[in-house]
């Protein structure tokens, strides 16, 4: 977005006069929520309403004195001037860092170029960030949801999880940070999994899982890149209420359940275009019943 268009976008939220659609473009280079809560601070520096007519009565009364006429009239002035400082304070402070978010919504599934080239795969209801004024010093990638990298070689490169950092040179790789057994698979090159003081190394064709707090690493059947990016989920004991959290990322569904799924496993693969043949495949591997209405599926 050019910058003179964000300025006008960004004067129209300001104002409360920006559309829905524009909101949404203007999102995308800031961070609005984060913001809306540092703008709270300007309310300390209160502009007074400013009677024009009040004023100049006060000049005529004070006319004889030219010093207090001056400070009369500077005193709104200075106190916009206030406010206005206060917020160039706060916007420099905000914008000091030039974060950029990447983001794939549910139903969708998004290729990425980074700034070295580099690439990355967003699986449905993932978000990604990076600070981009530093990125080609320090590649690093914060990652919330499922991610495939193709790292192009050179400095280190690491993602950050909340179950842990992958620190590679050049390598493809998936990272899931959701609560599926598998938090890591290498496809090429060598990744080092890290979390809790704990290492796992992995090459080509081996995944790391996490159980009890410990990392597992195990060989895998080869391949070059993970299957959801063709459009297919696959799990291996992985707990029922996770797999409909997929689906529902998948196909941009809510799914309700009329029972108890606590304690039940499923190993199977669904496919990303049919949601009717999927909640098959699910439910009747798990001897379950569903209906569906509009974009709610409830579980029986």
């Amino acid at each position: 977005m050019e910058a003179s268009n964000d300025n006008t976008l960004l004067a129209q939220w300001l104002a409360g006069t920006i559309s829905e659609a524009n909101r949404k473009v203007l999102s995308e280079t800031v961070d609005l929520d984060a913001l809306s809560k540092k703008l709270a601070l300007v309310d300390e520096f209160t502009v007074p309403d400013y009677n024009g007519a009040a004023i100049w009565e006060k000049i005529e009364d004070k006319k004889n004195n030219p010093q207090r006429k001056v400070r009369q009239l500077l005193r709104p002035l200075l106190a916009t001037a206030a406010a206005i400082l206060g917020f160039m304070m706060i916007w420099f402070f905000w914008s000091g860092d030039n974060i950029v978010e990447l983001a794939a919504n549910t139903g969708e599934k998004i290729e990425f170029m980074l700034p070295d080239s580099s690439t990355l795969y967003l699986n449905a209801g993932t978000k990604a960030t990076y600070n981009a004024d530093n990125y080609l010093n320090e590649r690093t990638i914060h990652l919330e949801g499922q991610g495939f990298f193709s790292v192009k070689k050179g400095s280190l490169f690491v993602v950050k999880t909340d179950r842990g950092n992958i620190r590679v040179l050049g390598t493809t790789f998936d990272i899931n940070t959701r609560g599926h057994k598998i938090f890591a698979a290498c496809y090429s090159g060598k990744v080092a999994v890290e979390k809790n003081k704990q290492q796992v190394v992995l090459t080509a064709d081996e995944i790391v899982l996490e159980k009890d707090g410990a990392l597992q690493k195990i060989t895998v059947p080869s391949s070059d890149k993970p299957e959801w990016i063709d459009g297919l989920s696959r799990f291996e004991k992985v707990p029922l209420n996770l797999v409909f959290e997929e689906l529902a990322r998948q196909y941009s569904v809510v799914v309700q359940y009329e029972i108890d799924l606590t304690g039940r496993e499923f190993s199977g693969v669904f496919p990303h275009n049919n949601l009717d043949n999927s909640l098959k495949l699910i439910c009747g591997a798990m001897n379950l019943n569903f209906t569906k209405k509009e974009n709610i599926i409830t579980i029986k």
